[in-house]
Parts: structure tokens; C-alpha cells; sequence
């Protein structure tokens, strides 16, 4: 039904749906189906973001584990995109329901990232 947690998906958004409503599943599918995986963490990760990085190591997929509040992170981040030839790109982190503040970090983090170049 293109659900997320704060509504509906719009339709611009290219995606697949999976056959089942379960999120585990579409973690799965997320990091099965990328060329590599970001996760933006400003803690230890729980839930659905503990399982986002199993299923990247898992399918041998690029990781690269970042806090969005360090500028080191940043600089990091632009060079394993980089050096892994990074395309097709799985963004992942808690859910703004675990975490107030996150998603206004991690735009500003990935706006920073992405307008290098």
C-alpha cells in the first residue's frame, strides 16, 4: 500500500512493493537490491536498523555506518561512495518515531554529502 510511517509514499517515489506487509521484508529487499548500504546512526543500532546492516553484511554489500552529527563523517561517507562506485544507493537509520531529531540530521548530513562534486 506504499505505507510508511508518516503516511502514504507518493507515487514519484519508484519502488516495488513487497508481497508482504512485514518491514523485515522490505529491509531485506533494500539491502538485497542496492549497490551498497548508508546507515545514519547516532547511537547503537536496535530494530530494523540492527537488521539493515546483518542483511548488508550478509548479501556482501558495501556498508558504511555513519554518525550525521560528525563533519569527520561527512568526508568519509563521500569517499567509500566513491571508491565503491556507488549508484544505486540503500539509506537507513531509526525510525523518526525512535528518534525525534533524525531526520532533519540526516538530510543535512546527506544534502552536505551530495552537493560535493
Amino acid at each position: 500500500g506504499r505505507m510508511a510511517e508518516d503516511g502514504k509514499i507518493p507515487p514519484y517515489y519508484p519502488m516495488m512493493e513487497t508481497p508482504s506487509i512485514s518491514s523485515l521484508q522490505r529491509t531485506l529487499w533494500n539491502a538485497a537490491h542496492t549497490d551498497a548500504t548508508l546507515v545514519l546512526l547516532r547511537g547503537h543500532p536496535r530494530h530494523g536498523t540492527k537488521a539493515t546492516i546483518q542483511f548488508a553484511r550478509r548479501f556482501g554489500k558495501p556498508l558504511c555506518v555513519s554518525n550525521p552529527l560528525r563533519t569527520d563523517d561527512q568526508l568519509i561517507t563521500i569517499h567509500w561512495l566513491l571508491r565503491n562506485k556507488v549508484r544505486n544507493l540503500n539509506v537507513a537509520g531509526p525510525r523518526a518515531s525512535d528518534d525525534k531529531k533524525i531526520y532533519l540530521i540526516a538530510y543535512r548530513f546527506l544534502e552536505a554529502v551530495f552537493s560535493v562534486g
